[in-house]
């Protein structure tokens, strides 16, 4: 059964030492239920710099239609510096504010928004 999925979150680069990954929980909730075949409505923002576009052509070849992803030309694409603790856990920054704190929706799309039959919001605190 194919499902019409509507997904609300941040979508960032982790920064571990001189690479980057793209990712983010709604963003990776998204991709993996686009690519077990659903049709997902991702909603976010990314900033109009070299990482917002790299995260606009990701997503078109991940087949994550990009229509509800806002740019923002007041704020950068999303990032967090990840560093290994002495114990060997990952320790995250998060840099704020970032494009995925400020997403925006025409009406015509807000009122598509509300006519999903389910809505996913992932919030990283609520994975802690």
């Amino acid at each position: 059964m194919r499902l019409n999925i509507v997904s609300i979150g941040e979508v960032l680069w982790d920064i571990v030492g001189r690479e980057e990954y793209l990712g983010g929980a709604s963003f990776n909730f998204s991709a993996h239920l686009s690519r077990l075949g659903h049709s997902v409505s991702f909603i976010s923002a990314v900033g109009a710099d070299e990482r917002g576009k790299t995260v606009i052509e990701s997503m078109s070849q991940l087949g994550l239609a990009t229509e509800y992803l806002h740019i923002d030309n007041d704020h950068p694409t999303g990032t967090v510096s990840v560093a290994l603790a002495s114990d060997g856990q990952p320790k995250f920054v998060l840099h704020r504010p970032a494009a995925y704190d400020f997403p925006q929706l025409t009406a015509a799309q807000f009122d598509r928004y509300f006519r999903a039959p389910w809505i996913g919001f992932i919030s990283e605190r609520c994975i802690r």
